[in-house]
């Protein structure tokens, strides 16, 4: 095995998913769907029967909760945060929650402020998740790690630990990375 599926055909079937011992970077501005790429990333590892570790300190387990559903039902993620559903909705949801009980136990989301150290200790601690070994470690998204005045530093020291684990106990690692327009601009400039 040297990839994990990602449940995107058209990458699965381009590159094999996700390299096993690497870290990769996704980055995108806000709003682009970084989030939603990383759920379905979760998604897609767990139904190839990876561990995944999500690691989503940005949006709230309640937040997140709805868009997956939205996702799953194509109902509305504001009719779901106020439970305004009719019966046919209802049985939507029934529906997604009994197709994701074959692989939802290989997903463990960890929800809320976490800092770089926090998160390395918490990838070390997991070995297993569910019945399923580590393979897939996502963190939603690396700008919300830092906790020191230095930012930079802070997104530094996660890519060289992030590295160190991936390359050392084989899963594949995604970060999401958030950036703005003038970091494009500083970086075409360079």
């Amino acid at each position: 095995l040297t990839h994990v599926p990602t449940g995107f055909s058209a990458l699965d079937k381009e590159f094999g998913g996700v390299r096993l011992g690497i870290v990769t970077e996704v980055m995108a501005h806000t709003g682009d769907g970084k989030s939603a790429f990383i759920r379905q990333l979760a998604e897609g590892g767990a139904r190839a029967g990876a561990g995944v570790l999500w690691i989503a300190a940005e949006d709230p387990e309640d937040a997140s909760a709805e868009r997956q559903l939205a996702g799953d039902t194509g109902i509305d993620s504001a009719q779901l945060g106020r439970l305004d559903l009719a019966d046919g909705e209802l049985a939507r949801l029934q529906s997604a929650a009994g197709s994701a009980a074959p692989w939802a136990d290989k997903v463990l989301p960890i929800f809320g402020s976490q800092d770089v150290d926090s998160v390395l200790e918490l990838i070390d601690e997991v070995d297993r998740v569910g019945s399923a070994p580590l393979r897939l470690v996502l963190i939603d998204y690396a700008q919300v790690l830092g906790a020191s005045r230095n930012l930079e530093d802070d997104v530094a020291r996660l890519g060289e630990g992030l590295h160190q684990r991936s390359r050392d106990r084989g899963f594949a690692t995604v970060v999401g990375s958030q950036v703005r327009t003038a970091v494009i601009a500083r970086g075409r400039e360079a």
